[in-house]
């Protein structure tokens, strides 16, 4: 779990990580990454221990003193660790933390980042050692009104949750943002929308909740897939682990439904890719919800398909683009979604079949749009990572996009480098930091990233792969900052 949170003249942000979760278990379930499927006849493997990093950046640009950052440890109770310790990060750079080794093994907890200076942040979560690799990313929270991906709120949703299912079950935090203690109600939800379980758990400033469908909530039958509503007078963060055998999806919760949705990466049957999306109803009426697809086929061809679907109150829509009908195979583009009630929604992006080992990962539809983006965490051909980038135009006007590269100080971290493209209405940039026309990186490149648009609102994912894995998940996505 992740969050960040903030005051307007000093940024404050808060930044919750669930660390070391030893040995998740098992269960059943249901934009142009730079890595091959795993090989054929890979072997599940039981899941490992998982460890945590996190990296923060540091927007403003003009202050040579940097910003002073206290990073705090608290325990799943709410305490405070003593691993707790201060950094500065250099102005516009960037600040990459992994947990200290004073934390004991199988620690399990959040991180919180106060800063002096506006910040945006994500949390990685990965194999330490051993194998299958497993990778995943996701943004850290803070408090806002715009509706952004990453903002706390006094409602939290999660909307695709599973037990033994597919060979999955997920895992979710909530944690109280908030100042003092706060009770949490945490509602499942059936997929038809029915309430399947309340719990009222009472949570001190900073404390988490940790749920594990395959293990704890022992009220969920087995094949279970359904969505989380907690709600709290306090602040609330929330996110959610989808683990398998050699599988890891990670999303954020939502705290701001939207009767609108972007989802810039969308894929069927394209160089063994595909993506699902999970919209959940939010609301207490029945939602008409229509998802219109915009893109091209392998060929180039342009398409431009359209579906619609009813979804029940407070229900699920689980939809595979193998299986939209009209859209082509080879598809690949961005997709808009509209609906009368207020909605939320994920995306999981696979390689192969979507419970089978080899690359996942997964990502939060946008409710909104902003002119910049930050990007905490980009490199290129780095320790044997590479990174694909996807910018969609949420607009129906042109626009000039920029994105611009600033290396974390040192002899070994790339160069500078903008490149600036135009994008056509509600149209994508879909690029891989190793193209040859990003060369001006150079090989190694690490540090952080804007992307500014001239006209139309933006929004942008990140996707980061390893290509060293011999099998395994070695695919993680975070959503661009909106600012």
């Amino acid at each position: 779990m992740r969050r960040l949170t903030s005051k307007r003249m000093a940024l404050s942000l808060i930044v919750v990580v669930v660390a070391l979760i030893v040995g998740a278990p098992a269960a059943l379930s249901s934009p142009n990454s730079e890595s091959g499927q795993s090989p054929a006849g890979a072997q599940p493997q039981a899941n490992p221990a998982v460890s945590s990093a996190f990296a923060v950046q540091n927007m403003d640009t003009t202050d040579d003193a940097g910003a002073v950052v206290n990073i705090k440890f608290y325990n799943s109770d709410g305490s405070l660790n003593s691993a707790s310790f201060a950094a500065t990060i250099a102005k516009g750079s960037l600040g990459n933390f992994a947990l200290p080794t004073s934390l004991p093994s199988g620690w399990q907890g959040s991180v919180v980042v106060e800063s002096n200076k506006p910040v945006a942040a994500i949390s990685n979560l990965f194999t330490p050692s051993g194998s299958p690799y497993l990778f995943g990313s996701g943004v850290g929270f803070y408090p806002g009104t715009n509706g952004y991906t990453g903002e706390t709120g006094t409602s939290m949703y999660l909307p695709f949750l599973l037990k033994q299912r597919g060979g999955r079950s997920t895992t979710f935090g909530i944690q109280n943002a908030g100042s003092t203690a706060a009770t949490v109600t945490i509602t499942y939800y059936n997929n038809d929308g029915s309430v399947r379980e309340t719990l009222t758990p009472t949570l001190q400033p900073g404390q988490s909740t940790i749920h594990q469908q395959g293990v704890t909530d022992t009220f969920l039958p087995s094949g279970w897939m359904g969505s989380v509503v907690a709600t709290s007078s306090a602040l609330l963060a929330g996110s959610v682990y989808d683990m398998g055998d050699g599988v890891l999806y990670s999303y954020n919760g939502t705290a701001s439904p939207s009767t609108t949705l972007y989802m810039p990466f969308m894929v069927r049957n394209r160089s063994g890719q595909n993506t699902a999306y999970f919209i959940q109803n939010t609301s207490n009426n029945t939602a008409y919800v229509t998802v219109n697809y915009v893109g091209t086929a392998s060929g180039g061809a342009s398409v431009n398909v359209s579906q619609s679907a009813q979804i029940g109150p407070k229900g699920g829509w689980n939809q595979g683009q193998n299986t939209v009908p009209g859209l082509p195979d080879g598809f690949l583009g961005a997709a808009t979604v509209t609906s009368d009630q207020p909605v939320v929604g994920i995306v999981n992006h696979t390689y192969g079949d979507f419970s089978v080992v080899g690359n996942k990962t997964s990502y939060n539809a946008f409710s909104k749009g902003s002119k910049t983006i930050a990007l905490p965490y980009v490199l290129r051909n780095r320790g044997s990572k590479t990174q694909g980038i996807i910018i969609q135009n949420v607009d129906n006007v042109s626009t000039n996009v920029t994105f611009t590269f600033t290396p974390l100080a040192g002899g070994a971290n790339g160069a500078a480098f903008t490149k600036t493209v135009s994008v056509g209405p509600k149209g994508f940039w879909n690029f891989g930091t190793n193209w040859a026309d990003f060369a001006g990186m150079q090989d190694g490149a690490y540090g952080v990233a804007t992307v500014t648009s001239d006209s139309g609102s933006i929004v942008a994912i990140v996707n980061t792969s390893r290509t060293d894995s011999p099998y395994g998940d070695s695919l993680g996505t975070y959503n661009g900052l909106n600012q």
